[in-house]
């Protein structure tokens, strides 16, 4: 079973990989990925789930081995996704119900994908002009009944919001977003 969820998410990063580089939108600053000299011999990439640092000390059953086929740069998003899936599941998105998002970096891009995969009507909501454009061209491939919008919308009538900003000042756009019983997910990362 762990295999199979491990190959499902290689494919979701490759899909993942080829729409940002299409927008050429992606920044490989995280050191996540990197190389074990001693274990698996030199040029040997593997993944991580570490906090972010200049050199990580892993035992074996922490790290795994990427396919040769996957560049390092596709494989940085794998810890994005991850997080994303993880918002999603946590969201517990129904059809139909409204989600926001607020953040469009690629955590917020990917929990918006997913949620609308999951059959959620999402609004994105992010402030940066740059940001909006690049979310509304990936979003439109891939989600395309989404909605990017500046500035979020305090109706108190969404069923889930996402804050995906890393601004505690935000929570206080989620609470007023969100309808009574309504599902809030931080994502912290």
């Amino acid at each position: 079973a762990y295999q199979d969820v491990a190959r499902a998410i290689l494919v979701l990063v490759r899909l993942l990989h080829l729409l940002i580089e299409a927008l050429l939108y992606f920044f490989v600053r995280d050191r996540i990925v990197f190389e074990v000299l001693a274990q698996h011999g030199a040029g040997q990439h593997v993944f991580a789930l570490a906090p972010h640092g200049e050199a990580h000390v892993l035992g074996r059953a922490q790290i795994r081995l990427l396919p040769p086929n996957i560049p390092a740069t596709r494989a940085t998003f794998a810890a994005n996704l991850e997080t994303a899936v993880t918002c999603a599941w946590d969201a517990e998105a129904n059809l139909g119900e409204k989600a926001v998002v607020l953040g469009a970096g690629v955590v917020g891009l990917l929990t918006a994908w997913l949620l609308g995969r999951a059959g959620a009507d999402v609004t994105l909501v992010e402030r940066s002009a740059r940001r909006r454009a690049i979310a509304e061209a990936f979003l439109a491939r891939v989600a395309p009944l989404a909605r990017v919008i500046a500035a979020p919308e305090a109706d108190g009538n969404v069923d889930i919001v996402v804050e995906a900003t890393g601004s505690p000042e935000m929570l206080d756009h989620v609470i007023a977003g969100c309808r009574p019983e309504g599902r809030v997910v931080v994502a912290s990362f």
